[in-house]
């Protein structure tokens, strides 16, 4: 909570990660660092962000499966 107010942050995570040369492989979002997925350590953080209250992750369906093991 901020100044009285409910914070809540959505993470858009749903391309494919074209731009980054991702094609054929797992989009971005999935791709570690330091042996973690991008998408985990990006919620990471809001999770330890003392304001924020709620997080929402928009993941494309077709990595439901990804997003979970994440």
């Amino acid at each position: 909570m901020y100044s009285g107010k409910r914070v809540g942050v959505v993470i858009a995570a749903a391309g494919h990660g074209t731009r980054m040369g991702q094609e054929g492989g797992l989009p971005k979002q999935f791709m570690r660092i330091d042996g973690v997925p991008m998408i985990r350590k990006t919620a990471e953080v809001f999770d330890r962000n003392k304001y924020v209250d709620d997080i929402c992750v928009a993941v494309n369906g077709e990595y439901i499966k990804e997003y979970e093991e994440a």
